[in-house]
């Protein structure tokens, strides 16, 4: 019983961590809506919003490893991840983006999305 509860208390406890991290996510999000932009690596941006950018893919990147981390079962919290790792494609297929920094299963979601291109932004 003992072991059930601790178990239990683990996964909750995990979960909430998945949900915080993504909830600043979405604040940061919610106060720069045109970093969300899919597209803005094709636009003519000055370089401070190129390195603002930069930062925001990285701790969405950042944000997911902590959902893959945390809860790597959920498959809703996996979609969303696959669907804004989509939404960048184009960051990690440039030369910003650093593969080594990540664990294998967050590289291994962004080689599938790049390969399977379901939104299109991979090209």
């Amino acid at each position: 019983m003992a072991f059930w509860q601790f178990n239990q208390q683990w996964r909750i406890e995990n979960e909430r961590g998945a949900r915080a991290a993504y909830r600043e996510f979405l604040i940061i999000s919610m106060n720069n809506p045109e970093m969300s932009r899919p597209d803005l690596l094709e636009q003519d941006a000055t370089p401070i919003e190129n390195e603002r950018y930069f930062w925001y893919v990285n701790l969405m990147s950042q944000t997911f490893e902590e959902v893959f981390a945390h809860v790597p079962e959920v498959d809703a919290w996996v979609a969303i991840a696959e669907i804004q790792i989509a939404f960048h494609c184009g960051f990690y297929l440039g030369d910003d983006y650093d593969p080594s920094l990540y664990s294998a299963r967050f590289r291994g979601t962004v080689d599938r999305i790049i390969d399977e291109d379901p939104l299109g932004f991979c090209h």
